[in-house]
Parts: structure tokens; sequence; C-alpha cells
């Protein structure tokens, strides 16, 4: 074994990184004195939610109110958010995703988390109320307890049906409900989405506990928003396009379509602001995009209910 001098740093490989990612939003928490919640990824696994499998990245619902600290002290500690422009969405923006040189996994960053519609510190604190620790490389995490990593599970995996494993993790989900919680965690999964305002969201669960008929807790707004969001948000950024150009001001939609269309070379996605794509690396990711574009328009015209 060579001496400590001569010893060289190995690159982190993604089943460590992505646990070490948590450890270190653990970290970055403490120095800003804010609370954050490792989500998905570990607290699926310790409750064993779902099969276990290898994340690309590290998910973390920071308190709302320390978020933008909680973001500068990431930066600090030399992560920082991809090149890209921001477009419109079809449910109102939740998190922030960041990267590092030297790491080969993300962090997103989560401020609030779709699918619940209460004010985003209000659900922080009924999360937080029911944590538990789970300890990472020496670092305590804090995770949601069983029943409200059910409802993150749940969420998740409804935005996403389109893919067969959210829909065998909702599918496993339904069945946990059913079968594995008692009465008390059956009326907290109930009080929690009363709280959260996301009864409606998560009727079909909640009527299988026995607690139906469900009546819609959102606004026509935001029922609509998640319907659309369920019917095209498999269709990515251009469903968003597609939902500002038939919603926004007449006068302004020439020039929605105008961005929507054509990205410029400076803001077209990339890890280092400070290396601009070359040419072909720009059409190729327009003609994809413009492809994209294509399958969601003909998606969204065909679709009767919008």
């Amino acid at each position: 074994m060579g001496r400590p001098d001569e010893l060289q740093a190995v690159p982190l490989r993604l089943p460590e990184a992505t646990l070490l990612a948590h450890a270190l939003g653990a970290r970055v928490a403490e120095q800003v004195s804010t609370r954050v919640l490792s989500i998905k990824g570990p607290a699926a696994d310790h409750h064993a939610l779902r099969e276990p499998r290898l994340s690309a990245d590290a998910d973390l619902l920071v308190d709302p109110r320390g978020f933008g600290e909680f973001c500068a002290a990431l930066e600090s500690n030399g992560w920082h958010e991809r090149v890209a422009r921001s477009t419109p969405t079809i449910l109102e923006p939740h998190s922030r995703t960041y990267i590092h040189p030297k790491w080969p996994c993300d962090i997103d960053v989560h401020e609030r988390f779709p699918g619940f519609f209460a004010d985003p510190a209000d659900v922080f604190d009924e999360l937080w109320n029911r944590r538990e620790a789970l300890y990472v490389g020496g670092v305590a995490l804090t995770i949601p307890a069983l029943v409200p990593s059910m409802m993150i599970g749940a969420l998740h995996a409804l935005r996403n049906m389109s893919v067969a494993r959210h829909r065998t993790e909702w599918e496993s989900i339904i069945e946990m409900l059913q079968g594995r919680l008692g009465d008390g965690d059956r009326e907290d999964f109930l009080r929690l989405a009363e709280v959260g305002r996301s009864r409606w969201v998560l009727r079909e669960a909640i009527e299988i506990m026995g607690f139906g008929p469900v009546e819609n807790d959102l606004s026509m707004s935001e029922a609509e928003s998640w319907s659309s969001n369920l019917r095209f948000g498999a269709d990515g950024g251009a469903a968003g396009w597609l939902i500002a150009l038939r919603r926004g001001p007449i006068r302004e939609r020439a020039r929605t379509l105008i961005r929507a269309v054509w990205v410029p070379k400076e803001l077209v996605p990339r890890n280092d602001k400070s290396v601009p794509p070359s040419t072909r690396q720009m059409m190729r990711y327009q003609i994809e995009r413009w492809r994209r574009g294509l399958r969601a328009t003909f998606n969204y015209v065909r679709n009767p209910r919008r």
C-alpha cells in the first residue's frame, strides 16, 4: 500500500453517490439551520414500498422557509443548476436540479411536492411531524415515516402513469394500503390528505380504504392543472407550451410560439455554461425537440378533454 501522499481519489460510483448526496443534504441543512427530508429513494427502500433500484438522483424536500438559504449553501459547496431556460409547465414549478462536476448523480431540491395543493410550509410541517431517522455513512437522514412515504410514493406514481414502472408502484402501494396499514394508519393517511389538500388527487386510494366517496377539495383551476398533467405530462415541456399558447393572451401567442419552436444557442441545456454547444449539437437538440413537440401536438389535439 502506498504512502498517504501517493493515494489517489477514486471517483464516486452512482450507487454510493446518491446515498452520500442525501447525507450531504442533511449536513447542508445543519449549516443553514433548516429542515430537510430525504424522500423517495432511501425512504421508499427503507419502508419496502418498491423493488430496490438504482437512483440517478437524490430527492430532498426542504422546508420552504429555508429553501433559498439551502440552495445557496449547496451552491457554495460546488453544486450548480444546469444551463436551461425557464419554460411553461402544467403544474407549478416545484424543484431545482443541481449537478456537480465530481459527482455522478443529481440532487433534486424540492420546495413543494406535486399533488399536495395546500400551502407548502403547512404540508412540510405535517410531513416533518411524521418523520424517522435513517443512518447513512454515519449521518442521520430524516425521512418521512411509513404513511407519508406511501402518500409521496402514490403522488409520484400518479403523475407518471404512462410509465409501466410507476403503474406497478401505484398498484403495489394500493395493495399495501389495503393489507399493511391498521385502522390508525389509514385514518392518518386520510388526515394527511385532508391537510395537504390532496383528497381528490388520491380519491381512488381513499375510496379503496373505505373512506369514500371523496369530494373535490381543489379549485377549478387546480383540478384542471392536475388533470391536464395526468393526460399530457408524458409529453414533458411540449404540453406546457401548448397549454400556454391556448390560454395566453392573443397578442402574446406569436411570441410564445417563436419561443416554443426555437431555443437560442446560449440557452441549449448543458452542464457547463462556459462550454457552448457546437452548431451540430444545437441542431440535434432542436430537431429532437421538434419531434417531441409534434408528437405532443397530435396527442393534445386528439384528446377531447382540454
